[in-house]
């Protein structure tokens, strides 16, 4: 493991050296200001908890995921019978209504995993691995329960733009507010995407902030003290090799692998956004989970690196206030039109003295956005992924061992998901006819491998065998579904209103459509979308839009 002070190669070194950066210790500037009523009506959660409740807890809870210290998986629970889930719920209903958490579900197991896409020599840093902590089952469940109360409760009071362990508040509608966003701004001013990286997020939450950032949002005294109780006193052992280290205090943050942390961290930094959206000119704010993003529109350059500078300096001194740190080094700077791109190429960003370089495309969510509103690039990420994952298909459909229900599990898991999910939320932005035959191509191997079918057979005949339709059919459908689903979800109205104000445009005007929308007309036949591609003589559209099967539900 790599350190400032050199390398560290012993085991108690390096866990020594993962604890520093797992189980920091937050120092705020100040302690949260005394405790005054808040403006939102004070609201209450139901501390009454069945048996019933635990054991559909137990059934939504992957059963023999890792267990805790106390080694008892969930499956072994929700097999236990309702004999137990009764103790379960007796237990829950104690902690609640005596505001204590038990001292022996404060201790975890903390397990390093490494952050998606590190290399080997970027994995001997600490930054390069993420701890994930293995809870008490039996108190994770109760979690789970008091997790889903407290989101209930605390969805109405939490700002528009912050996506993620939300309802209705998905990666589609995060991405489709960029692309709302870069539309509106239009091309001839200055469109930013800043994305921001906070260092250790979770694990630098300050409980003394968080618990006035509840309060303030109307949490009662009883939730307070039950949370207080939960966050205080905690211990973890760090696991390195399948061997335990001995249990060290974590007095900051709040765990990951808890079924309460997504909520409490998003009401933790609900303010920040909150800052974004009280008084930035042409800028505004999508979070999701940890993922702090800006979005920039101004009329020139200079407008825009102000807007960027004023926005980020009013970011850190809120992060400064409650003890949390940016990290300017790995923040992302995306043009979202040619004509910002051309402008910056030439003239760095420069954030708390790092230079932060505009690129014109950027991982986004998971996805590939580039400049251009195409999905070129992400057709290319997901023909990788397919590639690998439809070869290991191949290969493992070669050996006799490997049964048809393996093979169609890892089909339905594996390559299906990679094939359909990524592309569906893009298609509207364009990919690619050569890139959508080859992904056609790698779902009918798959569908040979999987169903044992020659060479042969006839491809519609192997659509049937397998009921799967076309991929280029099934997209446009699924795109449209998720169109219907951005613009029907509780959180679409609050993000345009936000877009709206930062771009100042009308909310009911429209823009142009891609070139990928001009050339595709979709139609709704028998609940499925096909493309008829249908233009006039003079090479203009007549009528391409999205059409609903009135018969489908629109999910």
């Amino acid at each position: 493991m790599e350190t400032a002070e050199g390398p560290v190669t012993d085991r108690e070194g390096i866990a020594d050296v993962l604890c520093d950066r797992f189980f920091p210790v937050a120092v705020p500037l100040q302690p949260p200001p005394a405790f005054t009523r808040p403006s939102v009506p004070e609201w209450n959660i139901d501390c009454n908890v069945s048996s019933e409740q635990i054991a559909e807890a137990l059934r939504d809870t992957g059963p023999w995921k890792a267990a805790g210290i106390d080694g008892i998986p969930s499956g072994f629970l929700r097999d236990a019978g309702p004999e137990v889930h009764a103790c379960i719920a007796k237990l829950a209903r104690a902690s609640l209504h005596h505001q204590h958490w038990p001292t022996v579900w404060k201790e975890s197991r903390v397990v390093p995993i490494p952050k998606p896409g590190k290399s080997a020599r970027e994995k001997r840093k600490a930054g390069a691995w993420r701890p994930i902590s293995l809870l008490s089952t039996t108190g994770k469940i109760i979690e789970k329960v008091v997790a889903q109360r407290l989101a209930e409760a605390l969805d109405p009071y939490l700002p528009g733009g912050q996506m993620g362990n939300r309802p209705g508040r998905s990666t589609e509608v995060a991405v489709r507010a960029v692309q709302e966003f870069a539309q509106r701004c239009g091309s001839k001013r200055q469109a930013l995407l800043l994305q921001l990286d906070i260092a250790g997020a979770f694990d630098r939450v300050d409980h003394e902030w968080l618990i006035h950032e509840l309060s303030m949002k109307g949490a009662p005294f009883y939730v307070t003290n039950w949370l207080t109780s939960y966050l205080a006193g905690r211990h973890a052992a760090l696991s390195l090799n399948s061997e335990d280290t001995g249990l060290r205090p974590v007095r900051s943050g709040v765990p990951q692998g808890s079924p309460l942390s997504p909520i409490l961290f998003i009401t933790f930094i609900a303010s920040m956004h909150e800052q974004i959206e009280s008084g930035i000119p042409g800028v505004t704010g999508i979070e999701f989970a940890d993922d702090t993003n800006l979005l920039i529109c101004a009329k020139n350059r200079a407008q825009a690196e102000e807007s960027v500078q004023f926005g980020y300096k009013l970011l850190a001194e809120w992060a400064k206030m409650r003890g949390v740190v940016f990290e300017p080094a790995k923040s992302t700077l995306l043009a979202l039109n040619v004509h910002t791109s051309n402008q910056w190429k030439s003239h760095p960003l420069s954030l708390d003295g790092h230079e932060v370089k505009v690129q014109d495309s950027s991982r986004f969510l998971g996805m590939q956005l580039h400049r251009s509103g195409t999905g070129k690039l992400q057709g290319d990420a997901v023909l990788a992924a397919v590639k690998n994952r439809a070869q290991l298909l191949q290969n493992l459909g070669r050996k006799s061992e490997v049964g048809y229900e393996t093979l169609r599990v890892l089909w339905k898991t594996g390559l299906r998901p990679t094939l359909t999910y990524v592309p569906a939320a893009l298609a509207h932005a364009g990919i690619t006819q050569v890139q959508m035959d080859k992904l056609e191509a790698a779902q009918s191997m798959a569908l040979r491998v999987y169903t044992g079918a020659q060479k042969s057979t006839p491809l519609p005949r192997l659509r049937v065998e397998a009921a799967c339709e076309p991929l280029q059919e099934y997209l446009v459908h699924r795109a449209a579904r998720s169109e219907a689903r951005v613009v029907e979800s509780p959180a679409w109205k609050s993000v345009l209103t936000q877009i709206v104000r930062a771009t100042d445009t009308s909310p009911d005007e429209s823009f142009p459509r891609t070139e990928h929308q001009r050339k595709v007309n979709v139609l709704s036949v028998d609940g499925f979308a096909m493309e008829t591609g249908e233009e006039d003589a003079e090479g203009v559209d007549i009528g391409a839009q999205w059409v609903f099967d009135e018969a489908s539900d629109g999910s």
